[in-house]
């Protein structure tokens, strides 16, 4: 059995404005911790990034928790926008019709190199397979 954690680091880059870089995977075990960081958060700041780069798995939990994320700060008026969104990640929020609840940078998307994505092939911009 393998060790499941998830890495959040808030980190001011304004007075009223942050970057929450989150590492590891976003399942349901990590999903309950990242739902309390990003409440704080909105709790706290007017402007979040979430930076997804170093997530390498995210779960219908994980999706749970940043949509969580997403109505709380909706509620304050708080801008929370992603970051470095991976494929894998992209992909779920896609194929789940979250994707429209968040602000996505869709030029910080990132693809995981080829050594690390397993064989799987990938399409050109969205992280679907090719050939469906």
């Amino acid at each position: 059995m393998y060790d499941v954690t998830m890495q959040v680091e808030l980190t001011a880059t304004g007075p009223d404005s942050c970057r929450m870089t989150m590492a590891g995977e976003l399942d349901v075990v990590t999903a309950p911790g990242v739902r309390q960081a990003l409440r704080a958060a909105v709790a706290e700041y007017q402007h979040i990034v979430v930076d997804l780069g170093k997530v390498h798995f995210c779960d219908c939990s994980g999706v749970s928790a940043l949509l969580a994320g997403a109505r709380a700060a909706r509620a304050r008026d708080v801008d929370l926008c992603l970051r470095a969104v991976p494929c894998s990640v992209a992909r779920i929020l896609r194929l789940s019709g979250s994707g429209r609840a968040f602000t996505i940078e869709p030029e910080q998307a990132v693809r995981r190199p080829a050594s690390d994505a397993g064989g799987d092939r990938r399409g050109p911009d969205d992280g679907t397979d090719q050939g469906r």
